[in-house]
């Protein structure tokens, strides 16, 4: 390969100026740095033309460089920027290296995940999800996530979620919910963005579905949130329903915090540690988990029975279960009433 030789003087010459075998040359590299996988065009298009403005810059540099060296260069280059289209947000402007946004607690059926539009693979308790990764859920499969910031974000069946950060996910069909509350240090709000508004919570436990038609309803179970869309900002508080169509409208609604409207949160609730730990640790788990209120009949009672040190496990146990599991090993009852269970000493 001949030397190549831009010297102050000398740069304008013919001999100087790119041939039509430079040219070969690079459309030669440019070929073979593709990437693996198909690009957008308009990206590839992109990539292509920053590449050749960057080569013309070096053909006119007036210092010596063999061509050797410099195509070498110019080809590691193009690849780095071709590889960079893997890390290319949808909005067309570069993004990070996925990184952990949450981590796969408790599953139900078979769950997968894909990043950047990779083939789906099968998560499993423990998996990392990293960021912008589509999670996928079929009629029968649910998970539940922990966040970065200790709030559970569940995923109910035939859903489809992307998880672009730890505190934003874009919801494409079916239902999330998200709890703040329970056993969290610093809150850090969550926003569920659908194709029609946005729902950020403030400290809260909500659901977000998008409904026949393509309507978003969201309800609200404890604490409160806000919707967003081009009209403005609503709120919404515990005990509220909100029903959003295509074109605004909106109809509400009141939703109770306990009951069938909240069964599929509670069969996918992730496991709680009772290894040494009070009985009223777990029984304000089991309060948040159901949305039932917890009373001893007497105060005397709850004195005795609240500081009792639980062993063992309830992993794999939903609350309702857990609870029946272990009420008998603290000598204690319940029976149930409107919206609460009462916990009494068991008979003799």
């Amino acid at each position: 390969m001949r030397d190549f030789d831009p010297r102050p003087g000398r740069s304008s010459s013919p001999e100087n100026r790119p041939s039509d075998d430079d040219h070969e040359t690079l459309a030669r590299l440019l070929r073979l740095a593709a990437p693996r996988t198909p690009v957008p065009e308009a990206r590839k298009q992109r990539v292509e033309e920053g590449v050749r403005g960057h080569w013309r810059r070096v053909v006119a540099a007036r210092r010596r460089r063999r061509w050797l060296g410099a195509g070498a260069g110019l080809a590691a280059g193009l690849v780095v920027l071709v590889l960079t289209l893997d890390f290319v947000d949808e909005r067309g402007a570069p993004g990070p290296p996925p990184s952990p946004v949450a981590t796969v607690e408790r599953i139900e059926g078979t769950v997968t995940m894909s990043v950047d539009r990779k083939p789906e693979v099968p998560v499993s308790v423990g998996s990392e999800v990293p960021s912008r990764a589509l999670v996928s859920t079929g009629p029968e499969d649910r998970v539940a996530l922990r966040l970065p910031s200790g709030a559970s974000l569940r995923i109910d069946r035939e859903t489809r979620l992307r998880l672009p950060t730890g505190d934003r996910g874009r919801l494409e069909r079916g239902a999330v919910y998200l709890d703040t509350g329970f056993g969290i240090g610093d809150h850090r709000s969550f926003e569920v963005v659908t194709p029609i508004t946005s729902v950020r919570d403030v400290g809260t436990q909500f659901e977000v579905r998008i409904v026949d038609g393509g309507s978003v309803r969201v309800r609200v179970r404890e604490g409160s949130v806000t919707l967003g869309s081009e009209e403005g900002k609503i709120g919404a508080a515990k005990g509220s329903q909100i029903l959003m169509d295509r074109n605004g409208r909106i109809e509400r609604a009141t939703v109770s915090s306990h009951g069938r409207a909240w069964s599929w949160v509670t069969e996918i609730a992730p496991p709680h540690e009772i290894e040494g730990r009070p009985l009223a640790e777990f029984l304000d788990w089991y309060s948040r988990e159901t949305g039932l209120e917890v009373r001893f009949v007497d105060p005397e009672l709850e004195r005795t029975a609240a500081p009792i040190i639980l062993h063992g496990s309830v992993e794999g146990l939903p609350p309702r279960q857990a609870l029946l599991a272990v009420l008998p090993t603290c000598g204690l009852e319940h029976d149930r009433a409107p919206g609460a269970i009462l916990l009494r000493r068991a008979s003799a």
